[in-house]
């Protein structure tokens, strides 16, 4: 999931720098079509602060100030202690738009943790993610960490739905 997310991030990237070369990629468009998509698909990507301000920097490129407001609205609210934060405050004052009130819960959150360039680097080049895997090929964790089976999560937790 994260290496999904990180290759749309980095095609928005680049479609979001293409508009400045006239008649290369789809610009601001392209951009918002990969940005989207992982908002939808993957909403707990490591980098999502850096995704919603690229959308709300691509709606309010294209004069879009309302729609450019919710992405922003949304980093000062599930993300407060961003790098994006005092930026996404800054472009609200911009538009215009009301500054929200941090979700209680996110307001004291660490920062969430993202892949070094090293282990991004070599996830990539192995095809293989922080996952531990039973013989029968049922996924037991999700870090690969020791203690952290998610087999024995779910019996702890057996008035939780399954899904």
């Amino acid at each position: 999931q994260e290496n999904l997310a990180m290759h749309n991030l980095g095609v928005a990237r680049f479609y979001y720098e293409a508009r400045y070369n006239k008649g290369r990629g789809t610009g601001l468009k392209g951009a918002q079509s990969r940005l989207k998509e992982i908002v939808e698909k993957y909403p707990n990507f490591s980098y999502m602060d850096e995704v919603l301000f690229r959308l709300g920097t691509t709606f309010q490129l294209e004069e879009e100030p309302d729609e450019a407001a919710k992405y922003y609205q949304e980093i000062l609210r599930q993300h407060p202690n961003s790098d994006y934060a005092e930026k996404a405050r800054e472009q609200l004052a911009i538009i215009g738009a009301p500054v929200p009130e941090p979700d209680p819960a996110k307001k004291n959150a660490p920062r969430p943790e993202r892949p070094t360039f090293m282990q991004n680097v070599m996830q990539q080049v192995t095809g293989r993610a922080a996952v531990t895997v039973s013989k029968d090929g049922i996924l037991i964790s999700m870090d690969g960490k020791e203690g952290s089976d998610l087999i024995d999560q779910a019996l702890l937790h057996p008035e939780q739905e399954r899904q």
